[in-house]
């Protein structure tokens, strides 16, 4: 069986999409980032990721998506808002560019603890672990575009996966 798919990692300053296929052995498909200028407001921000992610997803259909789950940032309740409107952004434009698309959430401490074994591992970690798990054909990827390669990972790999079962 093979799971192909975009998978997101999430704020509202940048968002990494990473993209692997299979199961058991796991191909890079590739990744990017999509960014917003800090100067715009927060709307217009939001349509941007809409829109971007969308075209993304247009393009791959993929036939799974993994998203990472939220978390509350207690000394920033702010960013913890803000990450939830980029959430909600990336999320419809899952749901409405490919109806009926399975969309798998993840906490970043089980992906973390997925492809690092450490749950609080840091992000040079997890893009060291990411390029490990991969292999050769996958380059260099920023710590952006590591995290949602991270959760590609994770999301393809959730069907026989105890962590997920536990999340």
């Amino acid at each position: 069986m093979i799971e192909d798919g975009y998978r997101v990692s999430n704020s509202v300053t940048i968002s990494g999409v990473g993209d692997v296929r299979g199961v058991k052995q796991l191909s890079y498909v590739g990744h990017g980032v999509i960014k917003t200028r800090p100067k715009d407001e927060l709307g217009v921000r939001l349509s941007y990721i809409f829109t971007k992610l969308s075209d993304v997803v247009a393009q791959y259909r993929p036939d799974i998506a993994a998203i990472e789950d939220i978390f509350v940032n207690a000394k920033n309740p702010r960013s913890t808002l803000k990450l939830g409107c980029a959430r909600g952004a990336a999320l419809v434009a899952l749901r409405i560019t490919i109806e009926g698309v399975e969309i798998k959430e993840f906490p970043p401490t089980i992906v973390k603890r997925y492809v690092s074994g450490y749950g609080l591992a840091d992000k040079d970690l997890v893009a060291q672990r990411v390029k490990m798990i991969l292999g050769k054909e996958c380059p260099a990827v920023s710590k952006d575009g590591a995290d949602a390669l991270a959760i590609a990972i994770c999301g393809s790999c959730s069907c026989n996966n105890p962590l997920y079962k536990a999340a």
